[in-house]
């Protein structure tokens, strides 16, 4: 029979190394490690918020839900952004209507009803607004259809304080904090 010793030496303080920092922020940030800013183009902005969205959103879900026990009924899957949309049927009033764009999204997010999984797409029509500090999240409309069938729902609603809404101004906040 043979005996095996371990030498443990433990250290009462371990300072974080740089690079330790970076992996962290590399798990929670994927898309922007390598940026030192937040984006001023649009566009720019876009192509790094879209990717995280999902999670941002999925995130604000799981932190509006009631309970440890209560299931989560509701996932963003993806989010990309669309070169068109249908006008609004109505007119928006915005605070700041020559510094706000207009850009349009649409996700795809599956929902649990009765045991049965429904899949819907969300469009949306996103107005942020540029901003001497960055871009500002500004107003959010937004209709659903049920996917494969695509019965829309007839008129958008405002969904400014919606759980997407919330994550994409998280993603702003944190973005402006680079």
């Amino acid at each position: 029979m043979s005996v095996i010793v371990f030498a443990i030496e433990i250290n009462t303080v371990t300072p974080l190394s740089v690079s330790a920092l970076t992996v962290s922020r590399t798990i929670i940030r994927p898309n922007s490690v390598n940026q030192q800013t937040c984006p001023a183009d649009l566009q720019t902005l876009l192509d790094e918020m879209l990717p995280d969205l999902p999670s941002y959103t999925n995130r604000v879900i799981e932190r509006r839900s009631n309970s440890r026990d209560s299931k989560r009924d509701t996932s963003i899957l993806l989010a990309g952004k669309l070169d068109e949309l249908e006008p609004l049927p109505f007119n928006v009033n915005l605070d700041y209507p020559d510094e706000t764009f207009l850009v349009y999204l649409k996700t795809w997010q599956r929902q649990y009803y009765n045991n049965k999984v429904i899949r819907v797409q969300q469009y949306h029509w996103l107005f942020l607004r540029k901003s001497s500090s960055g871009w500002e999240f500004e107003k959010m409309f937004s209709k659903s259809s049920s996917y494969p069938r695509y019965g829309f729902y007839p008129v958008p609603g405002e969904t400014s304080k919606s759980a997407i809404a919330e994550a994409i101004r998280l993603w702003l906040r944190d973005c402006k904090a680079k």
